[in-house]
Parts: C-alpha cells; structure tokens; sequence
C-alpha cells in the first residue's frame, strides 16, 4: 500500500470520530498532518524507527500506518466503519460539511447518504436545522451536484498535496535528473482524475523514489 493510502485512513478516522463526536478525531488529523511533512519512505521511517520521532505520531499513529502499509485493515478504522454509515463519509466530501455538521444531519434529520441528503433539501427539511438555513441548503445543493459530476476525481487540493510530495521524493534521488507536473492538475483544474507526473531519469530510479 501507498503513503496516499496512510492519508487516506487517517483521513478516514478523523472525520469517522468527528462525526461521533469522539475526542480521537483530532488525534489523527494532527496525525495526518505531521505525515505530510515527512519526506522520506513511510515504510523505511517506519522501520528504522525515525517515525516514532516526529510529534504527533505515538504509538497508536504508528500501529495504523504499520497496518495500511502492509495492506491490512486497522482494527480502529474497522470500528470508524461499523459506527458511521458509509454514505456519510461521501457527504463529508461536500464542500463546508464537516463532522459536526454532517452529525446534526445524521441526529437530527436521519440522513445516512447523499440521495437522501438530496431528497431532504427538495423538502426543504435543512431549513429549520439549526447552523444551516436557505444559504446552506442552496450550497449542499450545488455541492451534491458537483459530488455527481466528480465521481471518480479528487479535488485539485489533494492533487497538489499528493503531487508535492511524490516530486520531493523525486527530486531528492541522486539519479532523477527532474521532475514536474503535468496533465489536468497542472491545468488548475477544479477536478481532476489523477496526478501526471513528467519524469527525466531511469525508471528504477522512479521506482526507488516512491
């Protein structure tokens, strides 16, 4: 498994926990972001002992990157997945809903998936809920349409993020001449489908890098 996979389940764990109110969701969004400031291979800090060292990191942190590297499941995110409905980690990637809303959503109104998010603002049933109002139910609206368009895209953010780091790791080995961006990415496009990255150098050298 890949970094972007350890960001992806702490990801997954902060917002789980958020959602559940549960105090753990801070722990691995500060998790998540000491990560993404580690440039060398998660698996090589890992083993030789340099990850436990950064602040942030203890020894729970430790035990799911251990997990999502070797392509296991963590036992914490088993328990993230069988408390909140998977619907509600789709609409967390809407646009000004985080945890808390998307729990008030959730308590207050049933909601447990995008289609029916979709169907309670046709009844205008966000409306009356307390932190939403007009405003935000016209936002989720034109979010929950851009959740349709983007099926299968992550935002340009991510991409970034994601793409920042593999050309760190690129650019730090001896045997890459350079590296750069490309493809839709490059572009700014809001969307985008995956990053592309231009490489000068052998492929085992790339290989070695990420």
């Amino acid at each position: 498994m890949s970094r972007r996979d350890v960001y992806d389940a702490l990801g997954a764990l902060a917002f789980g926990y958020g959602v559940l109110d549960d105090r753990r969701a801070r722990t691995y969004a500060s998790a998540q972001r000491a990560l993404r400031g580690v440039k060398d291979d998660l698996g090589e800090a890992l083993a030789s002992g340099r990850l436990a060292e950064v602040k942030g990191v203890g020894p729970k942190v430790l035990g799911i990157v251990r997990d999502v590297l070797a392509g296991d499941e963590p036992a914490a995110l088993a328990d993230v997945r069988a408390r909140v409905p998977a619907g509600l980690f789709a609409i967390g990637r809407i646009r000004g809903l985080g945890p808390a809303k998307v729990r008030a959503l959730w308590q207050a109104l049933d909601i447990t998936s995008p289609a029916e998010l979709e169907y309670a603002c046709k009844e205008n049933r966000l409306l009356d809920l307390e932190g939403f109002g007009a405003r935000s139910q016209a936002a989720i609206c034109e979010g929950l349409a851009l959740l349709r368009a983007r099926e299968g895209l992550c935002r340009l953010d991510e991409a970034w993020a994601e793409a920042n780091e593999a050309l760190a790791l690129l650019r730090a080995h001896p045997d890459v001449v350079d590296a750069a961006l490309v493809g839709a990415a490059r572009r700014g496009l809001e969307a985008v489908p995956g990053v592309d990255l231009l490489v000068a150098g052998p492929e085992a050298a790339v290989r070695a890098a990420l």
